[in-house]
């Protein structure tokens, strides 16, 4: 996956290679695949990492979440902080 980075802000995202359009130059697809990592953060295509994105759902609830542009990397990275669910039995009461 890649993100668009614009003036220190993700403005778009490719999960799959396609057809873009930056500064008014038109990209093929190929260039997802073919271009080395320095060409494309030259254009601002960052590589993009999601950590913690597919908590087990039976005991965790996806959170919030906080993203971090490293400019020298070049990468971007979305990191969410899950939540747990409550397992005890709340309905239950003893008469």
């Amino acid at each position: 996956m890649w993100a668009l980075v614009q003036d220190g802000k993700v403005v778009a995202m490719y999960k799959t290679p396609r057809a873009v359009n930056i500064g008014g130059i038109n990209h093929p697809r190929t260039i997802f695949n073919y271009w080395s990592a320095a060409q494309l953060k030259a254009i601002g295509l960052y590589s993009y990492i999601e950590k913690n994105a597919n908590p087990d759902g039976k005991y965790y609830n996806l959170g919030t979440s906080k993203t971090v542009i490293d400019d020298s990397a070049g990468t971007v990275t979305k990191t969410y902080t899950n939540t747990l669910k409550l397992l005890a039995d709340t309905l239950y009461t003893e008469d």
